[in-house]
């Protein structure tokens, strides 16, 4: 080997092991973003979320997860929710309640978006307008170009309904769940 090549290897090895090292570094901050004088929530499932989504009178399915979005420390926030024909409450505040549940589940910190797939059984949807409705500056998601489909950056999310992972939102009466 000539001197320049092993310089090349050498100074890849360290940018390799430079990155290894800020990558990890990265992992072991996550926490939940709460101070420790704060008490622990108890955790709240991806799948708990949903159930309560999924209990609303006339949602047909939900489900909500976590995905990497590149590299493992990008996270988006995902949440995929049908409701049927005749569906009568309003949209937007049905896009809220799912946003809310979603982000305050504590399975993964979401790092990147939020992005909602909310389809009603006969209804056009436009979520970016109803994002907007509720306060919300969402956009259409470039991998999926439908109306029912929103991302809204976690920034935004988290001005809106607190740090992450945020309070757990009992189901508004408006609707159709009475306590």
């Amino acid at each position: 080997m000539t001197g320049r090549t092993v310089v090349t290897r050498t100074v890849l090895l360290c940018l390799t092991a430079l990155f290894a090292s800020s990558m990890l570094a990265a992992c072991s901050f996550g926490g939940t973003g709460r101070g420790s004088s704060e008490p622990a929530r108890a955790e709240y499932s991806h799948v708990q979320a949903a159930e309560a989504v999924a209990q609303l009178p006339g949602i047909t399915s939900a489900e909500i997860a976590t995905s990497t979005d590149g590299l493992p420390s990008q996270v988006k926030l995902l949440a995929w929710v049908s409701a049927e024909a005749g569906y009568s409450a309003n949209p937007a505040e049905l896009l809220e309640y799912i946003i809310r549940q979603a982000w305050s589940s504590t399975d993964q910190r979401p790092t990147t978006t939020v992005r909602v797939e909310l389809g009603i059984e006969g209804q056009d949807l436009d979520l970016v307008a109803l994002a907007a409705e509720i306060g919300l500056p969402g956009t259409v998601d470039q991998n999926n170009k439908n109306d029912w489909s929103v991302r809204i950056p976690v920034d935004d999310v988290a001005a809106a309904y607190g740090a992450w992972p945020g309070e757990i939102p009992p189901p508004p009466a408006s609707l159709g769940v009475s306590e």
